[in-house]
């Protein structure tokens, strides 16, 4: 997940209005670059072949993301908070 420059110049998740989700990896073949995709900008990054799934929450306005490998298994989650 993409941090946003705005944050790294000192704004709050709260004040963003914009995320950037790395996911992936496309083709089911890892990118060697992954490992370069670390804090600040990208709270999370894998090479683990896998596929993301969103869930809206209308309600609260939570976005909740988990990254799921291919036996079906979530490896990671991360939820967005408005």
């Amino acid at each position: 997940m993409d941090r946003d420059e705005e944050e790294r110049r000192g704004l709050t998740r709260r004040e963003l209005l914009q995320w950037e989700v790395l996911v992936g990896p496309a083709a089911q073949i890892s990118n060697p670059l992954f490992t370069n995709c670390r804090p600040p900008q990208f709270s999370f990054s894998s090479g683990r072949n896998n596929y993301t799934e969103l869930a809206f929450d209308p309600t609260s306005g939570e976005i909740t993301l988990r990254w799921i490998d291919g036996d079906g298994v979530a490896f990671a989650t991360e939820t967005i908070r408005p």
